[in-house]
């Protein structure tokens, strides 16, 4: 099974098993906990699939994503303390943070699928083998033709 269908049969299974604690939990305690168990799968989620992608950089571009991941990451943390600060001191304030974490996470993991599915020879790709592209330009479509 390829590493992209294994991560969507994964999500696809996590939000079943998030539903299935949210619509079980009858106090805000029990709500923060399911929140923590998204979190982890989604983070447990985004980190086996860096670790794949950084087995394919080169040494100097696994660097540079690094740093990326850290920045991205003190983002993350700033961003959803600010996304949960309508409720900061109650008690919902663990839940709505972790589930805010949770969902950057899922977009990080997304954000970073795209970046691995780039064409070989595609040179806005970080991933690319370095070999030339045959002379046929292909704009990518995300990125328009300019």
């Amino acid at each position: 099974m390829s590493p992209i269908v294994l991560m969507l049969v994964l999500q696809a299974s996590a939000i079943t098993a998030d539903d299935l604690c949210y619509s079980k939990a009858l106090t805000q305690l029990t709500l923060n906990e399911c929140a923590a168990v998204s979190l982890e799968a989604a983070d447990s989620k985004l980190a086996e699939f860096v670790r794949t992608y950084e087995a394919r950089l080169e040494p100097e571009q696994l660097a540079l994503f690094r740093s990326s991941q850290l920045n991205w990451q003190q983002f993350r943390q700033a961003a959803c303390k600010f996304e949960a600060s309508g409720v900061s001191g109650g008690s919902a304030y663990p839940m709505v943070f972790a589930q805010c974490l949770a969902s950057k996470s899922g977009s990080r993991l997304s954000e970073l699928m795209l970046l691995a599915k780039c064409r070989d020879g595609d040179y806005a790709c970080p991933g690319h083998s370095g070999v030339a592209p045959n002379n046929s330009f292909k704009p990518n479509p995300l990125r328009g033709s300019a």
